[in-house]
This record gives C-alpha cells, sequence and structure tokens, in this order.
C-alpha cells in the first residue's frame, strides 16, 4: 500500500490508486483520537505523533497503547525500548517492527548490493538526501539511484514534497538499533558536507543563493546527527568530525543562528601531541561566536574559558606552523 511498485498479475482497476503517504497531522491527530479518546494532554499527544511521522500503522498502534497505558507512560518506555514497544501492537497483525522486517527481507532488497548500505545510512539522516546530494558525496555504494529505487517499491523510503528521499522516522528508529551506518558509509557523506561549509565560510557572499547554499540548509539536521556520532575517541575521523562542527557553527554564526552546542564538546576531544592548527580554529570561533553573542545580548555572554588565555594559548601554538590568514583572524 505505502510502496511505488504494484504486485504483478493483478488487474487492478483504473486510474490506480495513489500510493498510501504518511498522514496530515490533522489526520493524524484525527485517527489518534478516534481510537484513544482526546481525554490527553494535547502536548503529550503531539509528541507522540511526532515520533510516529504520521505514519499510519505507527499511529494506529501508539494510539492503542495510549488507550491502555496513557500518554505519561508510553513517552517514558518510548526512551527505553523505541519501536520494540511496538512489537505486538493490539494484535498480532498489526506488529511494526515485523511490518519493516518484510520489507527487509524482499528480494530487491536481498539481492541489489547496497540498498541495505542505503537504508541504515538513512536511517541517521532526519532530512532525507536529494538524488544530486547521492550522487554528488561520492558514497560508496554501487548503483546507488537504483538503491534508491528499491527502498521506494518497497515502502522502505519515499521522497517527500521536496523530492528528497527519507524514511520514516519508525523505521529509522529500528534500523539504527539493529544495523547503525558504518564510519566508511557516514564519512564521505561528512565530507562533502564539510566542502560545502568550507566554501560558504570562505565565500559567504558569493553563494548565498546557490545551489551549495540551499543544500546547506536543507542538512542542517543531517549535518548535526552524523557530527554527534563522531563525537567520540574511537573515531578514526575525529578531526574531520572537529573541523565540521567548527564549520558549522560559522555557517550557523554568519547567520544569526546562535552558538552550536557541539562546539562544548571538543576541548575533552583534543588529544597529546596537540594539533596545534586545529585548536587555534577552534579558539579563534570560540572568540569570533563569544564576541557576537556580547553584540547580540550583552548580559548572556557565553565564555569557554578566560579569554586572555585563549588568545595566548592561540598565539603561542603559531610557533608551530605558520598560516598568516589564520593568524590575522
Amino acid at each position: 500500500m505505502r510502496g511505488a511498485e504494484r504486485p504483478c498479475k493483478v488487474r487492478w482497476s483504473h486510474p490506480f490508486l495513489p500510493t498510501v503517504v504518511p498522514l496530515s497531522n490533522k489526520a493524524a491527530l484525527e485517527t489518534f483520537v478516534a481510537i484513544a479518546d482526546d481525554n490527553h494532554n494535547v502536548e503529550d499527544i503531539n509528541q507522540l505523533l511526532r515520533l510516529t511521522d504520521n505514519m499510519p500503522l505507527a499511529v494506529n498502534l501508539i494510539a492503542h497503547l495510549v488507550d491502555y497505558e496513557g500518554c505519561p507512560n508510553i513517552l517514558a518506555r518510548w526512551e527505553a525500548e523505541k519501536t520494540s514497544m511496538l512489537s505486538d501492537g493490539y494484535n498480532k497483525t498489526s506488529n511494526l517492527e515485523v511490518s519493516i522486517s518484510l520489507s527487509l527481507s524482499s528480494p530487491r532488497i536481498m539481492t541489489l548490493a547496497g540498498t541495505r548500505d542505503l537504508l541504515n545510512l538513512l536511517s541517521v539522516l532526519p532530512d532525507g538526501l536529494s538524488d544530486v546530494e547521492l550522487v554528488q558525496s561520492k558514497l560508496p555504494i554501487p548503483d546507488v539511484l537504483r538503491c534508491r529505487t528499491a527502498l521506494l517499491a518497497t515502502a522502505l523510503g519515499y521522497m517527500d514534497d521536496k523530492h528528497r528521499l527519507k524514511v520514516l522516522s519508525p523505521i529509522r528508529e529500528h534500523i539504527q538499533s539493529i544495523s547503525p551506518p558504518s564510519p566508511a558509509l557516514t564519512h564521505p557523506l561528512q565530507k562533502h558536507f564539510d566542502s560545502l561549509l568550507d566554501l560558504y565560510v570562505k565565500y559567504p557572499g558569493l553563494i548565498e543563493g546557490s545551489d551549495a547554499n540551499s543544500q546547506i540548509t536543507s542538512n542542517l539536521g543531517n549535518m548535526h546527527q552524523l557530527l554527534l556520532k563522531g563525537l567520540n575517541h574511537d573515531n578514526p575521523n575525529l578531526k574531520d568530525t572537529i573541523t565540521g562542527i567548527i564549520s558549522l557553527n560559522s555557517f550557523r554564526r554568519i547567520n544569526g543562528h546562535g552558538r552550536l552546542i557541539l562546539l562544548d564538546h571538543i576541548p575533552a576531544l583534543f588529544v597529546e601531541p596537540c594539533d596545534y592548527h586545529l585548536e587555534v580554529k577552534y579558539i579563534t570561533e570560540v572568540l569570533k561566536t563569544a564576541q557576537r553573542n556580547v553584540n547580540d545580548n550583552p548580559q548572556g555572554l557565553y565564555i569557554f574559558g578566560d579569554p586572555d588565555q585563549l588568545i595566548s594559548r592561540a598565539i603561542s601554538h603559531f610557533y608551530n606552523f605558520q598560516d598568516l590568514a589564520l593568524e590575522c583572524e
């Protein structure tokens, strides 16, 4: 019902019915209320519906659980159990994880190498990916556009109104729990985003309104998730992650969006021997961010440390390398 392909050898009426898509917010709420009644906190209901991505089966299952247990209990359970809490639903035929598993075992998924890799990658990308990004990011996935078609045919993926390939939130949660993407999959995409951010930070006026700017804006959620997952000492590409956080913070600062919380995690990840160049880039961005905060809100200055000590430390690092542009900044 949600797949982009109809089973063969079935005499369908014409014109063909469109595929089932996620419900509108209004329809999802009406479906929920029809099952669980409307005597629940509206904010709790809306929070639960956001977890379902308005996927009809997920809305149906979670509404039945609320009918038995109430919203607060279900919200608390979701934090620990995710989609497994819907494993039985209200009857055995409505099992959400079984529904997803059936799609995963489809011959299209099993026989086309790379389709599972693409699905695993999309499970950590709330913004999805456009066809241009699938190709330009040089993912290590053979026939990536055919893999995209396979996900659409089996209803594991869908195209949103901006023509971006996405995976519904309940499916993303399930895939992350059983098969999260490897660094080999996420790193090329992160490098692609880093190159766009570097271009914007260096030449903001030149690419304002360009495709590069549009790609950055469309992928802010994706970038945040990828960078968050890379914030650990075991990440072989930790330096790229730190550089990406600095660049994303620069983009936000230039556009007046405020400080990126991920910036706070960087000091604990610096290791010895010190990467002098990277640490100076970090200190420079910290000082620029603090300056912006002072200009916008003099009472709300956020400082990562004593400014004079940060400046002295940065200047001392220039004895170990030469970068006149960075030194001027």
